[in-house]
C-alpha cells in the first residue's frame, strides 16, 4: 500500500486501481496508520511542489495565465484578487441598514458600484454577459 500511494502521488483511487481493491480499503488503512498518513502527505507535498515549479517556469516564461494566476491567489495582501471584501471598523462585521442601502443607492457612487456588481453578475441590462446566458429563468 505505501508503495502504491507513492506511486499515485497520494491520490487514492488511483493507488486502490494499482491495488485492484475498493478506496474505501485504503482509506480505513489511514485511518489506523499515522505512519501511511504520513507518507501519503508527503507524496501529495511532492507533487505540488512540482506544480508549483512549472507554474514559476511558465511565469519566468512570461506567461500571463500564470501571472495572473500566481498574483490572485498568492498576491492578495498587496491588492491583487478576483473579490472584494468588505469589513467594518478594525477588520470587524460590516453593518449595514436599509437607511444605509437606500443612501448609498441614491448616490452617484453607490450607482457606478451597483452597476459594477451587475455587469460582473452578467447582468443582461448592463450590455455585458462575462461568459453567461443572462437568462434569469
Amino acid at each position: 500500500m505505501v508503495e502504491a500511494l507513492k506511486q499515485a502521488h497520494g491520490m487514492v483511487y488511483i493507488a486502490a486501481r494499482l491495488l485492484n481493491c475498493q478506496p474505501q480499503t485504503i482509506y480505513n488503512r489511514l485511518a489506523k496508520s499515522e505512519k501511511l498518513r504520513d507518507i501519503r502527505e508527503e507524496a501529495r507535498g511532492l507533487m505540488i511542489d512540482t506544480a508549483e515549479l512549472e507554474l514559476f517556469k511558465q511565469i519566468r516564461a512570461g506567461e500571463m495565465w500564470a501571472i495572473k494566476f500566481y498574483l490572485t491567489t498568492q498576491g492578495r495582501d498587496r491588492g491583487y484578487a478576483d473579490r472584494r471584501e468588505l469589513t467594518g471598523p478594525d477588520g470587524g462585521p460590516l453593518q449595514i441598514t436599509i437607511g444605509d442601502l437606500a443612501k448609498l443607492a441614491a448616490s452617484e457612487d453607490g450607482k457606478q458600484i451597483i452597476d459594477g456588481e451587475f455587469k460582473a453578475l452578467g447582468d443582461p441590462h448592463s450590455g455585458s454577459t462575462n461568459g453567461t446566458s443572462g437568462d434569469r429563468g
